[in-house]
């Protein structure tokens, strides 16, 4: 430094003084678009993280540290100094769309590997236009969906389509997962991420856009094929031979498997058909269960869709972030998907995937 630099410091005695002694070697400069109030915060946040990360906890390699509110300034500088000393770090964020774009960013520019619980398909198709170039070059590996969406879906079709390619030396051109049986409740976390993905979706044409698309996840020059928008009334599934209502997480599964796809040079085929929805039963009674489902469903997303209502109704009823199932409801939770797939000789070939109690 040299006098006239623009400098800020910490840990100093006389921090309220019009004028303070501080050794060279503590003082950092500051550059000139930066204002003064922002220095001084980043100098007190890196002392904060400096201190939690080598003096209170000595981080080392192999340690597993959680670090709450990530996305923020004390949380990315956490996140660094946890990656240079080989810890894996958990962190929580949420909506993703609203909170998680600069812990993404962070983990690209610094060659993090990162995987999320997110289901916001009109976020991570941000983050992939934004970031991929970046992580390819840093060597960070960003990957999304690593919850009940999408892992089941993901896992689930790639079994099937391996055990179809083992028995009849071709993939299924087409694959159903169809919902059996779940039981368990939505967080605040996922719900306050739907109303966010619904509100931004009411504001920007574009964001409705990608939400409708089939392929909006897969590659640039990958977004086309057979598949058609998600399932929005009572259909009967001639794969599994039941009535079946639309699966509300069918909206990020089905991207996923999709990208999946595009991401394997297409191992699955270029005109691979894949969809998801809840089994309702068979004949009249599957009929009108459907019917039910599929009205509750449509009045929950037209609610939502509603600023007034989403704020005055939706928003006071459900729960809010940090809020879900308290732990007697996670032990006794559980889920029951099948999938059916079609082989070239038009016979179906099935398989489970199943979460236990």
């Amino acid at each position: 430094v040299a006098p006239g630099d623009r400098v800020a410091y910490c840990l100093e005695l006389g921090a309220y003084a019009e004028y303070a002694a501080v050794p060279a070697w503590k003082l950092v400069k500051v550059p000139d678009a930066m204002p003064f109030d922002i220095a001084a915060t980043l100098q007190l946040q890196g002392a904060t993280a400096h201190y939690l990360s080598h003096s209170l906890f000595p981080l080392q390699e192999g340690h597993t540290c959680l670090i709450h509110a990530g996305a923020g300034g004390l949380g990315t500088m956490l996140i660094q100094l946890a990656k240079q000393r080989g810890a894996v770090v958990l962190t929580t964020v949420g909506p993703y769309a609203k909170y998680g774009s600069e812990l993404v960013r962070a983990c690209a520019e610094h060659g993090t590997h990162y995987c999320d619980l997110a289901g916001e398909a009109q976020w991570i198709r941000a983050m992939i236009d934004q970031h991929q170039p970046l992580a390819e070059r840093t060597g960070a590996r960003i990957v999304n969906c690593c919850g009940f969406d999408s892992i089941p879906s993901d896992l689930g079709v790639q079994f099937l389509q391996e055990e179809a390619q083992a028995r009849s030396g071709a993939p299924c051109d087409e694959i159903s997962l169809v919902v059996r049986a779940m039981k368990g409740g939505a967080s605040g976390g996922t719900i306050a991420s739907m109303l966010t993905a619904l509100e931004q979706a009411s504001d920007d044409r574009n964001i409705r856009r990608i939400l409708a698309d089939p392929y909006s996840l897969n590659p640039a020059d990958r977004r086309s094929g057979n598949d058609r928008r998600d399932q929005t009334s009572v259909q009967f599934d001639h794969l599994a031979e039941i009535w079946t209502a639309p699966f509300v997480m069918a909206a990020i599964n089905t991207r996923v498997v999709r990208r999946t796809n595009a991401l394997l040079d297409y191992a699955y085929g270029k005109d691979f058909v894949y969809r998801e929805s809840t089994a309702t039963g068979d004949g009249a009674t599957g009929w009108l269960k459907g019917a039910a489902m599929t009205a509750g469903l449509g009045g929950f997303v037209l609610a939502s869709s509603s600023g007034f209502l989403r704020e005055n109704l939706v928003k006071r009823f459900l729960p809010k972030p940090g809020e879900g199932p308290d732990l007697q409801e996670r032990e006794n939770g559980y889920f029951n998907m099948q999938l059916f797939g079609k082989l070239a000789d038009g016979s179906v070939i099935r398989a489970r995937v199943t979460g236990d109690r």
